[in-house]
């Protein structure tokens, strides 16, 4: 049985040092600079670093608040009635993380253009974009079959951006591709079963198929189900391994 670890879900070996990480992080300091706001005039420091510190040398606890809304008008609210309310009795909120939701950076409008991407991928596509993620698909079936799954992974990723790239959202794209940066290594946990029983192939055949016809329904139905089939079989590991994990105590 699979276990839970870096390998097994984050197999490359070529990730960013944490070195090279925190070069370009002061390299990027050099260059950003914190402008003033009202609340470091209000303390008196010039950034919130020098806040932190001067409060930790006086042995202060500082306070911070989860908030945040769909509604901006409403955060904005809600920032300010909560800061009130705790200041009455000598409570003070030093800071907020803003619960934010990825629909928010989305603009009203586009969100339900967003809906049919499939659609505009179909129509929207080039030859050469097409030709392209029939040969990534081609490919990911060649690698299934010499069970490189390293390359099946490589290759399913190109076959699924290749058709959210033809879609020209550049914006929901983003969104997709942070996504995927989130959970798509949990795809490590159904492989190399689900490449071996060829499983999810046939959505991949029905979306080029879709795609080469010019139907977006159709090529927006096969991605569906092509994600919610992989996602049904992570769920249905991880639920196996914490069924065996618990009978184990």
């Amino acid at each position: 049985m699979l276990t839970l670890d870096r390998a097994s879900l984050v197999p490359e070996p070529d990730l960013v040092p944490g070195n090279e990480l925190l070069a370009e992080g002061r390299a990027m300091a050099r260059d950003w600079h914190v402008g003033p706001s009202a609340f470091l005039s209000a303390v008196g420091v010039p950034s919130e670093a020098t806040f932190k510190r001067r409060e930790m040398a006086r042995g202060r606890i500082m306070l911070p608040a989860q908030i945040g809304y769909r509604d901006i008008d409403k955060s904005c609210r809600a920032y300010a009635e909560s800061y009130e309310t705790c200041r009455g009795p000598g409570v003070t909120i030093d800071r907020y993380g803003l619960c934010l939701d990825w629909s928010m950076g989305y603009a009203p409008a586009m969100r339900a253009r967003g809906l049919h991407a499939g659609e505009e991928a179909a129509s929207a596509a080039t030859h050469e974009q097409i030709a392209s993620v029939a040969r990534a698909n081609a490919e990911l079936e060649g690698a299934t079959g010499d069970r490189d799954f390293k390359k099946v992974m490589q290759k399913n990723r190109e076959f699924h951006f290749g058709i959210y790239g033809a879609a020209n959202m550049p914006s929901l794209a983003r969104i997709i591709e942070r996504l995927w940066l989130r959970t798509g290594s949990y795809l490590n946990l159904i492989y190399p079963e689900f490449g071996i029983a060829h499983k999810g192939i046939m959505n991949h055949e029905r979306a080029v198929a879709a795609l080469r016809a010019r139907n977006g329904k159709e090529l927006r139905a096969a991605i569906e189900n092509d994600i919610s089939y992989a996602a049904e079989h992570v769920i249905a590991v991880l639920r196996m391994r914490a069924s065996a994990k618990n009978g184990q105590r």
